[in-house]
Parts: structure tokens; sequence; C-alpha cells
């Protein structure tokens, strides 16, 4: 047979990627038939493979020998690489599933210190008891969550369910809370009853997230034409109770967490004159991480912490 030896450039999206199976069983098993077998083809199925994957090579690749087929110098050649990338390929297709008790690797997260009390605690424990091999970096909100998370930055944002998501951005509900105000104890607002007057004459601890001073209470007030004092604006909750505890201040934050300072700074909790404002804790992630293996993972790790 004739090879005509004018192929000296292939192109990738010239070649039929199917041939590599049959040239692999080739090249492995040194008969027609035997490959055929291995890769589910017919006999004459091959035996075109093989024509055109002597064309494609510009090489015989098999020729016959008296004890059958054998490899020429390229088909030498070319074996154990097939071999390699025929497992590499088998690799890729089958990458093991995400093993907790041996991985390496760093999850970082953007949450606020309420989230630190509300879910590290029990998240941390269960981390370190079935995957001792991760380190946690928890870093605060900025502008910039957002496009971090899309970029695989970040692994997990907490936020809540009216957050506004990012496109590809899924977010799943962890758990529900409400807002209280929280006063020194014996605060002189305690003597009576809270009148939305009351509330909004009160020196305000306000915790702005990303620094932007922004709340739905000052909205609330401003469609009654009151406004509040904000005396400090911080991005820090538990900051912002232990001042509170040192002053006629107020803050009006998550019952969970003013639960959990309360007897720590003196404080006592009080229903704010506004309208009773529940929010549901979320955890954000972004779509091309959604089916990924350690991520599924991670998720249920969280879930089941904030679920114990």
């Amino acid at each position: 047979m004739i090879y005509i030896r004018f192929m000296r450039h292939t192109h990738l999206h010239s070649i039929d990627l199917n041939l590599l199976k049959a040239l692999s069983a080739l090249l492995a098993r040194r008969h027609i038939t035997a490959a055929a077998a291995d890769v589910g083809l017919s006999q004459p199925a091959m035996s075109r493979a093989l024509q055109r994957l002597r064309v494609l090579f510009d090489d015989p690749l098999l020729v016959r020998a008296s004890g059958g087929l054998v490899l020429t110098p390229k088909g030498q050649s070319l074996a154990p690489r097939v071999r390699s990338l025929m497992t590499d390929i088998a690799g890729m297709m089958n990458e093991p599933s995400f093993e907790p008790e041996t991985a390496r690797r760093t999850v970082r997260l953007i949450a606020s210190d309420y989230h630190m009390v509300t879910i590290l605690p029990a998240l941390m424990k269960t981390l370190r008891r079935k995957a001792p091999g991760l380190t946690v970096m928890v870093e605060p909100y900025s502008t910039e969550a957002p496009s971090r998370i899309a970029r695989g930055e970040i692994d997990i944002i907490f936020a809540t369910e009216d957050t506004p998501l990012s496109r590809g951005a899924s977010a799943e509900s962890l758990f529900e809370d409400h807002i209280v105000t929280a006063v020194r104890d014996g605060h002189p607002v305690l003597s009576t009853a809270m009148t939305v007057h009351d509330f909004a004459n009160l020196a305000h601890v306000s915790v702005s997230l990303l620094g932007d001073g922004r709340s739905d209470i000052d909205s609330f007030l401003a469609a009654r034409g009151l406004t509040r004092t904000v005396a400090l604006t911080t991005t820090n909750f538990i900051g912002a109770l232990a001042v509170v505890g040192a002053t006629d201040m107020a803050l009006t934050a998550s019952a969970r967490l003013v639960r959990t300072f309360g007897a720590t700074f003196g404080l006592t909790l009080v229903d704010p004159p506004i309208p009773k404002r529940a929010f549901v804790v979320t955890q954000v992630w972004s779509a091309p991480f959604a089916d990924d293996p350690f991520h599924v993972w991670l998720r249920g790790q969280i879930r089941s912490a904030v679920a114990d």
C-alpha cells in the first residue's frame, strides 16, 4: 500500500476523536478482530478505522509479519503515549468524590461577627472533626464580594434572603431570626412603654457592614417625619453591644446575638416600636461551583451546623 506523504500539519478540528479508542485497542491488541471486540465495533468497522488512522498518521501503524500484525516504529512510539492519554482521559471522566478526611485546602467565607457567633462555632466543630486538613479564612463584606465569588475567590457569602444576587449566584435559606432593640440594664427608656418617638430620640449605634450607613429603620422613621441620631457607626455587632452596655445608646440588631451577649454586657431587650422584621439568613455561592463535590459537601455541613 502506498501512503501519500503530504500531511505535515494536522489540525485537531479535523480529527475524529472517536478514533482514539480504536487506535488504543489496535496498538494494544495488534489484532483487528480482538481490537474490534474490545471497543464494540464489527471487524469491518475496525478495518475502516485502521485505514483512517493510517492516513491520519501517514504510516501503516501495523503490518503483517509471520506471526501476525506487528507495530511499525511509528506504532511503537505511539503506543505508550496513547496508553497514557487514555489513562488521563479516564481520570478526568472519573474524578474521585471529595474526601474530607484527607482534603487539604482553604475555605474562604465572607461573614460578619454575627455569623461568627451564630454559625461558625458549630461549623468549625464539625470541620475539625470531619475534615481536619481544612483551614477557614473569614473575610469582611465589601462591594467586591459579588465579583470575587463569581471568580471563585470566595466559597460562601452569608447574607439574608432579601440580598440582591449577582448573575449566576444561588442562595439557600439557613435559619430565621428577628430584630430587637438593646439598651443597658436600667436605661431610663425602660420606665415606660417605648413609643416610636422615644425610639427616634435615642442615640443609636448603627452597624453597617459596607460602611454606607444605610438602614431600613431610617426609611421607616422618615416615612413618619422622624429622624434618629446615629452617634456611632461601625461594622462590628459585638463591639456595638459593648458600647450600648456602657452608655445610654441603643442598638437594633439580631435577637440571637443580643441574647447571647445580654448578660456579658448588661443589656435588656426591648421590642422596638417598628414593624417586627423577621429575616432569613442564607448562604450564597456561585453557579460554577453548584455541583462541585467539595462545595456540595461544604454547603451540607453549614446546613447541618445551623440545624443542630
